[in-house]
Parts: C-alpha cells; structure tokens; sequence
C-alpha cells in the first residue's frame, strides 16, 4: 500500500513538474505569500523550486532590516530584524518607523541566507550590519542574499576589518544606490593612506547624501583625496562626518573643505541646506583646536563660532559665501565645521557597540 501511494505521489510530482518554469513561476505569483510558503511544505521539489527562483515571485517587502551576531548565543548566534510597514496607511512620511518588526534567530548562516532570501529586500530604507567579531566575514554572508540593483538609504557598518574590504566591495557593487552610508570603525594596520573609496567601491556612487567613517588609534588610512572625490562625485552630500586620530589628515580636511571650488553640478539642487562638516579627534583637543585657530588667516570669510558650552570637547566654525551659479535667485551656502573629542580606540568602540551609545 505505502509502495502504491509513493509511486502515486512521485507521478503526481513529476506531472506537475513537467510544466514549463516559466509556467510554474507565473502560477505562484498569482498566490499569495501565505499561500506560497504554505506551498513548500507539499514536497521537497516545491521547496527547491521556490528557494530557486524566490526573486521572480511576489514576494513581502521589507521595509529595513538588522543583522547581527552574538556569541554568546551558541546555539543561535545569527539574530535577524526585519521591519515592516503598513502598505494601507496612505499617510506615511518619507521614512516613517516600521509599523512592526519580526525576530528571528538561526543557527547557521545558511539558515539566515535561506530565510530572507523568501523576502523582497530590493529596496530598503536602512539595513544594519552589527557585527563586531574580527573572525567573521559578514559581508561574505550578507552579499549571498542581494541582488544587483537593491536599493539602500541608510546603511550602517559597526566594524570592518581591512581583511574583510574584498567581501565589503561585492556586497557594495551589489547595490545601484546607496543614499547614507556610516563605517562606525575601519581598522586596518596600514599607517599609508589608501584610496578608500575606491578600495570600498564607493567611488562610483554619485547619490550619497551623508557619509560617516571612523578610523581607529592604530590606523592611518584616510586621505584628503576621499574628502575631494566625495564633493566633487556627490552634488547633494550635505554631511560628512570623519573619526582620526592623524592631527595632520583632518587639518587638512579642515582647510580642503573652507577652500574647495563649488562644484558646478552642485548649484542649487540641496535646497539651500548647509554643508556640515563633523571632525572627531581623540588626541589633545585643545592643541588640534588651537592649531586651527592659529591658521584662520589663511581662510577667506571663516569664524569661529562663541558661546560654545563645552570648549574642551567641541568648537565650532563657520562659513558663507555667494552661490556662484544662481545669478538670478541669490543665496549663501553656509559651512560648518564641527569639531568634537572622542575616544578613538578600540577598546571604547566594543563598548560603546555594546551599550549602543550614539556618542
């Protein structure tokens, strides 16, 4: 009887899957994503088939997303939050919070590949990689699961270890935009300055808004050209907010970003919005601030800002100049520098990553 009933059930399988894929892929995208999760539970063929071809079907969409990996959670250290929204609502802002989230713990990293992979994550308002383990590739893991072409606004990047810069360049060139990303720490033993961009695989870019990068104690790899290329490739970046402890790099950031040409692409198109510079040193802050200060002559229509409550942890400098290009409309494009001392190493990085303290 149980042979009857198998023999029974593979000819059934085999008459279904003697459709054409085309045909199948149609059928399912008329279902509903209920249905078709309902669906891989009928047999291990259907299972294959919708993991196969998950990106032609019609699948929920994802509002933003967070991954992270915790340790000590030795039976599920792969931690997955997916953030919804609510299609319905006709009111919601431009990015409004997610209208609900949903948990998941897995295993194995092949678990976490197989699950998001049933979700459309093309288009996402932020994606979160917190991860700060060192023998980890995360973005080996991560790039698995995008397809070329997504979409991301706001990303956010704990760590990345120079070992990991391969993996983090096919995880980028996955993506056709990318609006707000932040490196929260960059580590690398290289004292050289390097063409960052390029090694990332941002320099392509020309959509980025704000970007963040932090490198820390140990490392000396940021170099003023990435503060060029970034201005002159993105004419609606309007901030810009860079960690070091080299005295020498961001004193240069400093007076690159009070003398650099407007670019001609920029015009107008950030609607009037000032440029803000932020500059994060860990070193002697009065003596960087000093030294600034000391060199405001050499820039044209730059101030120090007063009234600064905390002179010993922030100053701030300002500019504003006539845009070159709005002849008729006239306005002034205004600059500020902001200036602010944090620990750089890595030991109060793992903390603050672990108390999630936003400095």
């Amino acid at each position: 009887m149980d042979s009857i009933s198998g023999e029974k059930s593979t000819e059934e399988q085999n008459n279904i899957f003697a459709l054409p894929d085309a045909l199948l892929v149609r059928i399912f995208s008329e279902l509903s994503w209920k249905d078709v999760l309902n669906a891989r539970l009928v047999s291990r063929s259907f299972c294959n088939f919708i993991h196969e071809n998950y990106h032609q079907l019609n699948r929920k969409e994802v509002y933003g997303a967070q991954v992270s990996y915790e340790k000590e959670d030795e039976r599920h250290p792969f931690h997955l939050d997916l953030g919804f929204y609510d299609e319905e609502d006709e009111y919601l802002p431009e990015f409004p919070s997610p209208s609900y989230n949903k948990k998941i713990k897995f295993q194995t990293e092949g678990e976490l590949s197989r699950f998001i992979k049933m979700f459309d994550i093309r288009s996402l308002a932020y994606f979160d990689v917190l991860v700060d383990d060192d023998d980890l590739d995360i973005f080996e893991i991560v790039s698995r699961f995008f397809q070329n072409g997504t979409k991301i606004h706001y990303f956010v990047a704990c760590k990345l270890a120079e070992k990991h810069f391969n993996s983090f360049r096919t995880f980028i060139n996955k993506l056709s935009s990318i609006k707000e990303p932040s490196i929260d720490h960059i580590c690398s033993p290289s004292t050289e300055p390097k063409d960052i961009l390029s090694d990332l695989s941002l320099a392509s870019f020309d959509t980025i808004e704000s970007f963040k990068i932090f490198e820390c104690h140990e490392t000396r790899i940021l170099s003023i050209d990435m503060v060029t290329d970034l201005f002159r490739k993105n004419p609606n970046l309007t901030h810009l907010d860079i960690g070091s402890m080299n005295i020498e790099f961001l004193k240069s950031v400093f007076k690159e970003f009070f003398t650099m040409e407007q670019p001609r692409n920029m015009r107008c198109r950030s609607g009037y919005n000032p440029i803000t510079l932020r500059l994060r040193y860990g070193g002697e802050f009065e003596h960087f601030i000093d030294t600034l200060r000391q060199n405001l002559s050499e820039l044209e229509n730059v101030w120090e800002q007063r009234g600064n409550p905390a002179p010993s942890r922030h100053a701030m400098f300002v500019s504003a100049t006539d845009c070159k290009y709005c002849l008729q409309n006239k306005h002034q494009i205004s600059r500020y520098a902001i200036l602010w001392k944090v620990g750089l190493n890595c030991q109060e990085w793992d903390y603050r990553f672990i108390a999630h303290d936003p400095y």
